[in-house]
């Protein structure tokens, strides 16, 4: 069995200027933790901080972002550490946006994550071995349009490692409501998928779906 104990409190309303809400929760049982998060938004700009903990392990996640509307960028740092004394920080900034575009809306976004790893300290070396991994790049565009009656949509993402292989993917779909008087959604898509040491595949599903 596991048990809940939380509380929560809030500054500010959904018109206000500024927001403010602070939550902890712990969890016993099986899984025992106890979750610490602070997050605030004062005009374009907001912030957050988590915090997690469990028996032998400790993850702090902070960040923040910057929405103008039709841009935003955003930043974000975890700390995680285990009773091994593993630490393992991942950092990550990225941009996103969209924009009205040939009768339809072009969205994207863009961010890269850096790796830092710290192992235990052995007896014979002067300070703990500490090792940053290849960053990771990501890419992804979708476009959005009216077309006849419904919706189309394409789009496509890309992730590569420094100097390693890319992960290629992308998609076709397209939607209209009530196409038969019935009141329901139909839906058609497709994609396709290139993953480092996996053959390429690809799939497609027509499918209609009945509101009660």
């Amino acid at each position: 069995a596991q048990d809940r104990l939380g509380a929560e409190a809030y500054a500010g309303t959904p018109d206000s200027v500024a927001q403010f809400r602070a939550a902890m929760e712990r969890q016993t049982g099986l899984d025992p933790r106890t979750t610490a998060d602070v997050s605030g938004k004062s005009g374009p700009v907001s912030g957050y901080y988590s915090n997690v903990r469990s028996p032998g392990s400790r993850s702090d996640t902070f960040g923040g972002s910057l929405n103008t509307g039709s841009l935003s960028a955003f930043l974000k740092r975890n700390d995680a550490k285990a009773n091994t004394n593993f630490e393992r920080r991942t950092d990550a900034v990225g941009l996103s946006g969209q924009t009205p575009f040939a009768g339809g809306t072009l969205s994207g976004g863009a961010s890269r994550q850096f790796f830092y790893d710290k192992y235990p300290q052995h007896m014979y070396q002067e300070s703990r071995p500490t090792y940053s991994l290849p960053p990771v790049s990501q890419y992804d565009a979708q476009y959005q349009r009216p077309v006849g009656r419904g919706i189309a949509s394409l789009g496509a993402n890309l992730m590569k490692p420094r100097g390693g292989p890319t992960d290629l993917g992308a998609n076709v779909g397209y939607s209209r409501e009530d196409p038969f008087g019935l009141g329901g959604i139909l839906t058609a898509s497709g994609n396709y998928r290139n993953s480092p040491g996996q053959s390429s595949s690809a799939g497609a599903n027509l499918g209609y779906r009945l509101r009660f």
